[in-house]
């Protein structure tokens, strides 16, 4: 008899001989067996080390025989303590190669180890070693904390008044990877503009996670790679064209990261900067010392700020210092005197218009 469980033929525990009986067969006679135990009833939860009797009964149904029922000593037996069976793991399930498809505990998710097969009733404290599998144990292992990777977990149970000493098999069970949800948006007044490439691509858009249990800023970095079609972004990019912004994110070894939609912007159209004349110098209030241009010597104006790939034609306008607009201005025949110049450019299909100051 072993505790936690009654058997289902009382029986079956006893060998009844009949002794004395002329001409008795075994249909002349039958037994029955009840349990009992002192102060107290028989069943499953009778503890290990007690003693149950068991009172034999015959019943005869040969009418040519009576029966002398056995007498003590009746049998007992001991109730022996119980074998822990298999203990297992229920809440966890299967696991990807890559641990990116999970469908049971996934990183920085608290949740408890779900063991069966640990009886309601035991009394002793169970033991719970941790490992990684095939490697070394883990002291203080927090599930919440642990990284992703398949672990094993041993039970050990030094039994108690009820059951024996049990240690359970290696139980494998796997932490998956957390999913981050990563969107990227625009940043606001962020722009790309023909001639110049921005110097961190990164610094054009606001990338946010989501879903991500425990992410720190330290988990998780992201690159923007643009890219136009049928061709390489670059300086040289045309003011119209739409270049996509890819961002990749990257995260640490406990995440797995869905990465953003792309991105576009299209390239803004430049501004010309300020235009000068680079090629005359400074005169003095009577005009007679002077390091630029002179009476009769031919020199046309040095222009800059004017960009070299420019496809429109500037327009010069030329006017009498605080006076009116001289047409066909020619510098050669021009008088001494002080004189401005302003440089009109239309622009043109990577340009913005542009007016200079009178110079």
């Amino acid at each position: 008899m072993v505790y936690g469980t009654v058997p289902t033929d009382f029986n079956s525990l006893v060998t009844v001989t009949a002794i004395g009986g002329i001409n008795l067969s075994e249909e002349g006679w039958s037994y029955t067996v009840t349990p009992s135990v002192k102060n107290g009833k028989y069943g499953a939860t009778t503890p290990a080390g007690k003693t149950v009797t068991l009172k034999v009964t015959i019943t005869m149904s040969d009418p040519n025989h009576s029966a002398v029922q056995p007498t003590d000593p009746l049998p007992s037996l001991v109730i022996q303590k119980a074998v822990i069976g298999d203990i297992t793991v229920s809440n966890f399930g299967k696991v990807t190669i890559d641990f990116t498809s999970y469908n049971g505990f996934v990183y920085g998710q608290a949740k408890e180890l779900a063991f069966s097969g640990i009886p309601d009733d035991l009394t002793a404290t169970p033991v719970y070693t941790y490992a990684v599998q095939g490697g070394e144990v883990i002291d203080n292992f927090d599930i919440l904390t642990a990284n992703f990777g398949i672990y094993t977990v041993t039970v050990s149970i030094t039994g108690d008044d009820n059951y024996n000493d049990k240690t359970s098999e290696a139980i494998e069970f796997a932490i998956a990877k957390a999913e981050v949800t990563f969107s990227a948006a625009i940043k606001g007044g962020a722009e790309l503009v023909y001639g110049t490439v921005p110097e961190d691509l990164n610094s054009l858009v606001d990338v946010t996670a989501s879903g991500g249990i425990n992410l720190s800023a330290d988990d998780w970095s992201y690159t923007v790679t643009p890219s136009v079609e049928n061709g390489k972004y670059g300086a040289t990019t045309p003011a119209g064209k739409t270049v996509t912004l890819t961002v990749m994110v990257t995260v640490t070894s406990n995440y797995t990261a869905v990465q953003p939609d792309e991105l576009a912007l299209t390239v803004q159209k430049a501004d010309i900067d300020e235009i000068s004349v680079t090629n005359f110098g400074s005169v003095t209030i009577d005009f007679t010392s002077y390091n630029g241009f002179v009476y009769g010597q031919a020199k046309e104006l040095a222009f800059s700020g004017i960009p070299d790939d420019l496809t429109a034609t500037p327009v010069y306008t030329y006017a009498v210092q605080g006076g009116e607009v001289i047409d066909n201005f020619d510098i050669l025949t021009a008088n001494f005197g002080i004189y401005t110049v302003t440089v009109s450019i239309t622009g043109d299909d990577n340009y913005n218009d542009k007016t200079s100051e009178a110079i």
